[in-house]
């Protein structure tokens, strides 16, 4: 009987090693295909979420006011993350929304600074 599962676990393996050796141009094609298509649909997610970040931190600095940091990121964090459409909860982390929540931050501060340093036009 044990002779019996080594056969078949040898014709499996060999069967496999036979496939992989017909197929892996197609397997490395398909491969290379899945993981361009990944890292396009995150770059456009990363672009739509910096979008409705700038937004949602705007909106959070006119709500909260100033010194209310940890406030406003939650606000804008759980915001953000429920806007996003699921695939792009699954392709950008915790770190990457975090560094999108920042950049609109510094983008806001920045554009909000040009606007003071204006003179009212008369």
């Amino acid at each position: 009987m044990r002779l019996r599962r080594d056969k078949k676990a040898g014709g499996a393996a060999c069967f496999m090693l036979g496939f992989l050796s017909e197929y892996w141009l197609l397997i490395l094609v398909c491969a290379i295909f899945i993981a361009a298509v990944v890292i396009l649909a995150r770059k456009g997610y990363k672009k739509e979420a910096r979008a409705i970040a700038l937004s949602l931190v705007a909106a959070a600095e006119e709500r909260y006011g100033g010194g209310t940091g940890e406030i406003k990121y939650s606000a804008v964090a759980a915001a953000l993350y429920s806007r996003l459409p699921a695939a792009a909860r699954i392709l950008l982390d915790e770190k990457t929304i975090s560094s999108i929540i920042e950049e609109a931050v510094k983008k806001l501060k920045k554009y909000l600074s040009s606007e003071s340093g204006k003179a009212p036009q008369t």
